[in-house]
């Protein structure tokens, strides 16, 4: 009788002394969020000043259209104008099917992200029609010299019908 009530007097002071449950959920950072606390994140070591050129390569996906790589040289006129011009092609080997030139203007910069604001032009041959596609760019630097990009733009594609999808890039480079 006695280990029943040394049992009994152990479960009632196990339950006096139970953990309360926890009054506030933890916050947990969605993806988004993290993505945003990275770009905006200051680090004073790497910056777009200075920068006189630069070359990116990468792969853009329009929505209906199809996918193609890219490779793009951009020449910073001023610290906040960009001229560039690129190439679109299917991939290692194959013939250049699209060509662009165009004009950015950085919208945000802060060490070591850039936001701008493109006006792009040139011909696409799989749609065999002349486009113009104004776009927005984000860069970040990675290291002193190489960055990753992403970008979205809505190409109007001259003679044709009004193109409602947009194209994605995603792309890396480095800067001289």
């Amino acid at each position: 009788m006695k280990i029943k009530n040394i049992i009994a007097a152990l479960i009632i002071t196990g339950l006096a002394f139970t953990a309360r449950a926890q009054t506030n959920a933890p916050t947990v950072p969605s993806f988004v969020n993290s993505v945003i606390s990275y770009a905006t994140s200051i680090d004073t070591n790497y910056t777009f000043a200075g920068v006189k050129l630069d070359i990116e390569t990468g792969y853009k996906q329009a929505t209906g259209v199809g996918s193609a790589s890219f490779t793009k040289l951009g020449y910073y006129v001023t610290p906040a104008i960009e001229l560039d011009a690129s190439i679109g092609y299917f991939g290692i080997g194959s013939s250049i099917n699209s060509f662009e030139g165009g004009v950015g203007y950085a919208i945000y910069q802060n060490y070591s992200v850039r936001v701008t604001a493109n006006l792009e032009g040139g011909y696409d041959g799989t749609q065999d029609a002349g486009v113009v596609e104004p776009g927005f760019e984000l860069k970040k630097k990675l290291t002193t010299n190489t960055y990753a990009s992403l970008g979205v733009s809505l190409p109007y594609f001259i003679g044709k019908t009004f193109n409602t999808s947009p194209t994605f890039t995603t792309g890396v480079g480095a800067t001289f």
